[in-house]
């Protein structure tokens, strides 16, 4: 040992020899070995950050999935109130109508009364099934979300693991290098 470069860190210091010398603390082979374990340890946490990132936001859109598929049976539950309240109104306009024809006295079961009841019936039931037409469409709007959803959330999944590869790759290549 350099006596001098002893002296001056006064005999105990952790660098056993002065730098340049190629025996540092870095070279030797426990540090060396300490120093691959810090590696390996930093990469697994890599990896497993990878992991779990891809795999909260693979959470993220399976719960989107989840809402959109919940949407999509209240589409359908709001279009069947809207059907609903359609046929109501239409019943209550066709009852008002045939008291106002029967206090008239016009026999409401025949002649002009009855195309009148008939016409408003067919366009009731066009109307309805209009309204049932869309809210399938936006149902099937809802149900689409889902899918697109639970196909981002395999692909985040996926996207995590290859992530994951990649820092265990780096860190095997890494360690090749050092040799």
């Amino acid at each position: 040992m350099n006596v001098a470069y002893s002296a001056m860190t006064g005999g105990n210091s952790a660098v056993s020899q002065p730098p340049g010398t190629g025996r540092g603390m870095f070279s030797s082979p426990t540090a060396s070995g300490s120093l691959a374990a810090m590696q390996m340890g930093s990469s697994a946490i890599g990896m497993f950050g990878a992991m779990q990132a891809g795999q909260n936001i693979a959470g993220a859109y399976n719960s989107a999935s989840s809402d959109a598929k919940i949407e999509s049976q209240g589409a359908l539950v709001q279009g069947a109130g809207q059907v609903a309240g359609l046929r109501q109104n239409l019943t209550q306009l066709m009852a008002q109508r045939n008291v106002l024809a029967g206090a008239g006295g016009v026999d409401v079961g025949q002649g002009v009364a009855a195309q009148n009841r008939n016409i408003m019936g067919q366009s009731a039931d066009a109307q309805t099934g209009i309204d049932l037409a869309g809210a399938r469409i936006n149902a099937a709007k809802y149900q689409i979300s889902s899918l697109n959803d639970q196909l981002l959330a395999e692909q985040a999944k996926q996207s995590g693991i290859i992530g994951a590869l990649g820092s265990g790759l780096g860190l095997g290549l890494s360690l090749l290098m050092r040799g």
